[in-house]
Parts: structure tokens; sequence; C-alpha cells
């Protein structure tokens, strides 16, 4: 009986009602077994009933009324005197809810969590709370996933820029192995004692992740991520781009990868101004006085001592041959911004009525005050005065990281607008140029792994005589044998970082507030795959 799938069971009676569907069950065995000596038994000593909640059906609610013998246990040294029948298909002992209806409701938890699997089977019909979500998840025991000879490493947050764990992924069939409760190199040492023979192991450039695979795995091959390696040159280069800000604001160009925050050209405002001019003027005298004394051989130390201040801000003042101005001030775009170019348009145009300029980006949809209109009308008055004649919005130049980001590009990816700003950047200073070769080239090593040219590369990093390259050059050989075999072998971190990302989601169901054990489950479980629906496969 499709509806009724229990053999083992025979259906005394059949109640429905608007409230559900209640089932009034026994058990059809003659005999049971006793738990403790397996003696078996048919002699009943009582009886008793026993309610049990199914999967709902036609939407209501589903309840089982089991009645259960007990037998008295015969044999003659066995402690137990009387047992209940099991019904071990059926539930568990002292269960309250049906093996498949357990079943149903794990899944649920391990796929939404407490609070949105409760929500659910509400709407299903099975009424569970968080609280019961969560115990059936803590309380699954997990297959242990065997040691993976080709070992993934990837750290992952608890709490941003306080507090991390370590993820472990099999590179060859692509499953999380486990998760550790931080990232320190003895954690990371003691899993891979634990678990003798793994023989590559994939991670970022972290110190910690190094020492705790050299010493927990030494006979294992140390694959740096290329994508880190990358990153880290990225890093160096826009620290270059940066004392080139201002020449690289006069490249425009189309196509480049805009931010993920748009912004707009600032307003000038005469007490603003007055007062960052005040602050470079102070800034200025401080470099000049940091250089003067570096020059004369003072220590970095010393000299963040005298004038109290950061030590990497004196080592950038040290060594900045000219003066490290800011980056320039870039305003988050307001309401005002997707009717800037409507508004400069009709300027041109003559229209000068500030008040009639408001009401028609109204009409449009700006929501917000006359204020923001009035600002910039006020600032297209003066730019009038001062002999300005094209008020239209200027295209913003490249800033260091979008240059970074544009040097970055696969060639095939590069159009021909973007490929006449990077020879317009070769041309504006001969470092910058310097600097694009030497990236150039890493870059097809690093993207046809020809590691074995690292040495050559390290040669003409040093010699380019750019301080930043030569920094990543030194840190570069002190991870030299992981970096090669990162840009010779073709592992990498890809299908890491996607459990890491897969960790975020769930983390963040559990609304960022979920204990390790419990994280630890959810991403180390693996749903079995769905049996067969009989229907379907008599039916196909």
């Amino acid at each position: 009986m499709i509806f009724f799938p229990f053999s083992s069971l025979h259906l005394e009676e059949l109640p429905i009602t608007e409230a559900g569907i209640t089932f009034l069950v026994s058990l059809t065995t003659a005999s049971g077994s006793c738990p403790d000596c397996q003696t078996a038994s048919s002699r009943v000593h009582s009886r008793y009933q026993r309610k049990l909640k199914d999967l709902p059906s036609s939407g209501l609610p589903v309840q089982l009324k089991l009645q259960v013998r007990r037998f008295f246990c015969d044999h003659p040294t066995c402690s137990r005197k009387t047992f209940a029948e099991a019904a071990s298909d059926l539930a568990v002992r002292y269960a309250r809810k049906t093996v498949r209806l357990t079943d149903v409701l794990r899944q649920l938890g391990f796929a939404l969590g407490g609070e949105q699997g409760a929500r659910i089977a509400s709407v299903l019909k099975i009424a569970c709370s968080a609280d019961t979500f969560l115990r059936l998840i803590r309380k699954t025991t997990l297959t242990a996933h065997p040691t993976p000879t080709h070992l993934g490493v990837d750290d992952w947050a608890f709490h941003r820029n306080v507090s991390y764990g370590t993820i472990l992924v099999d590179l060859q069939d692509h499953h999380v192995v486990d998760l550790l409760p931080d990232r320190a190199a003895t954690t990371l040492e003691a899993w891979l004692i634990a678990h003798p023979g793994v023989q590559l192991i994939s991670r970022d450039r972290a110190g910690e992740y190094a020492t705790g695979a050299r010493k927990g795995a030494p006979d294992a091959i140390q694959v740096a991520d290329r994508f880190h390696i990358q990153k880290n040159l990225g890093e160096a280069v826009e620290k270059i781009f940066h004392r080139h800000r201002e020449a690289l604001q006069h490249i425009v160009v189309t196509g480049t990868t805009p931010s993920s925050t748009p912004t707009s050209v600032p307003i000038p405002r005469p007490q603003r101004e007055a007062r960052r001019e005040q602050t470079r003027t102070k800034r200025m005298q401080r470099y000049e006085a940091v250089r003067a004394l570096y020059l004369q051989g003072m220590t970095l130390s010393e000299i963040a001592r005298r004038f109290q201040m950061g030590r990497m801000t004196v080592q950038k003042f040290a060594y900045a041959e000219t003066y490290p101005d800011t980056a320039p001030y870039r305003v988050k775009a307001g309401m005002l911004h997707p009717y800037e170019a409507y508004l400069r348009e009709r300027w041109q145009q003559g229209c000068r009525n500030g008040a009639r300029l408001y009401r028609e980006i109204v009409a449009m949809g700006y929501p917000g005050k006359r204020q923001q209109v009035t600002r910039l009308v006020a600032y297209l008055r003066k730019q009038l005065k001062v002999g300005v004649t094209d008020f239209s919005a200027q295209p913003q130049g490249l800033t260091p990281r979008a240059a970074v980001s544009l040097l970055m590009r696969r060639p095939e990816k590069v159009m021909e607008q973007q490929q006449q700003a990077l020879i317009q950047m070769r041309q504006l200073h001969p470092e910058i140029e310097r600097v694009m070769d030497v990236t150039d080239r890493f870059l097809k090593m690093l993207r046809t792994l020809q590691g074995q040219q690292l040495d050559t590369w390290m040669g003409m990093a040093q010699q380019s005589n750019v301080r930043e390259m030569q920094n990543f050059v030194e840190k570069l050989r002190k991870d030299q044998d992981a970096v090669q075999a990162g840009l010779t072998l073709h592992w990498n971190n890809g299908v890491v970082e996607g459990h890491v990302n897969r960790l975020k989601f769930l983390k963040r169901t559990m609304y960022g507030r979920a204990q390790f054990d419990l994280l630890r489950q959810r991403v180390l479980y693996r749903s079995p795959s769905p049996l067969p629906d009989p229907f379907h496969a008599k039916c196909g």
C-alpha cells in the first residue's frame, strides 16, 4: 500500500478529521527479542500506546498511534525482566517522530538551518522548532573523508579582521575534508600528522600555513596559489603607480573596470579647500624633515620616535624621492549623480534657472532636495564667469587601481581603446615602462606555467631599480620553492575559494551566529543520493 508503506504494521483504524489524519496501528510480529540477551519471547506482559508524528498527507498532519506490547524475558540469567517490542524500521527508541520524518527534517535543517527550516516546516504542516533542527544537525554522524593526497588550504573569517578558521579541501574530488577552528601553524601541523599521506598542499602565501605544512607533512610538495601571487604583484604595482597618480589622471579610457562605488566630480568649496591645503602643507613639511634625517643616516625607528609617527608612514616618507601626495578626494555619488549629465547639458543649452532645472529632474524621478541642485548651479555660474564654455561632464582619468586592473588583463580581453591607454601609460615615465615590462613578463610566465623562468625573471626585476619590485622579489625568495611549484604545476586553490564562498553563504543564512561545531556539520555534510521514485519508475 503506497499510502501506508509499512509492511510490519497492521492498520486497525483510520480516523480523518479537519485537525489531521490518525493511524491506529499495531505490529504484526508474533514475538520480540530482548535487547540485552537477544532471547526471543512471545509471553506478553502488558500493552501501551506510543504516539509518533509522520510525514503530512494532503496538507494534513499525520500521527501514528502504535499499540506496543511488552514481553517477559524468560532467560534465567538476564537482568531485564520485561522489554518492549522494537519497531526499528518505523522509529528509534524513545523517539516521537518516525524515521522517515526525521530524515526529512534533517535534510531541511542542513539545507536551510534552524530558523528558515522551522518556517518551511510550518508551511509543510510539520511542527518543528528551530532548536530541534539544530539538535538534529549536531547529532548527525558524518562519514569521515579519506585522507586526500592533494590538499587545498585556505582561511575563512568567523569575524573579519578579528578571528579566522581554516578550510581543507580535497583537490581531486572537490569535497571539503575538514574545518579547523583557527589558522595557526600548530593546528594545521597537528591535523597533517594525524592524517598522513598528503603528497601536495596548495595554499596561499601565509607564513603560518607554510610552517604548518612543512612541519606536519615534510615530504609534501607545497604549491603557492597563482591567484594570490598575482594579487601580491598587483599590490606592489599599485604602490608604484601611486607615485604617478597625477600623470595617470590625464589618460582617459572607456571600458576600464568600474569601481564598485560610483563617484562624482566634487564641487569645489573654498573653506574645505583651504583646510585641505593647510593639511597638505603640514604633511609636506613632515615629509621633508623625515627625508632629511633619513639621508643623514638616522634609523626609521629613531625617526618614528622623534616625530611620534607610525613606522610604516616614516618608511614611506623616507623611501620616497618626491613628496608622496595623498590620493585626490573622491566624492561618493549621491542622489543627484544620475541627473548631473542632464543638468549640465541643459546649462550648456542656455537654461540658467535653478528652480526650473530642479522641477525638470523632479519630473524625471529625482528624490532629493533642491539644495544639491542649487549648489551645482552656483558652481556652474562661477565657471561661466571665469570664461568656461564647455559644461559637459568630463570623463575621469585612470586611477592607480584602474591602471593595475588594465595592466593585469589578458591580452585577448583588451579592447582597442584600452590598448591605446596602455601605450600612453608607457610614455608617461621610464619607471612605469620598466614596471610594465617586468609585469608583462611575469604574467606570461604565470599563465603559461613556465616556472623554470622564475630565477631569470627575479634577476630582471632586481635590475629594474624599483624598490617595490625588489621587495616583491625578496618575498618570493623566502617562499621560492612553493612559488615555483605554483608557476609550474596546474594545481591551484580555485576549488577552495569556491567552498569558502559556500561557507560564507551558510554562515550568513544562520545570521552569522553559528558556533563552530554547527557550522562544521553543515559544511562537511553531503546529502545522500535521492532514491528513485517508484511511481515514475513504473511510468517511465
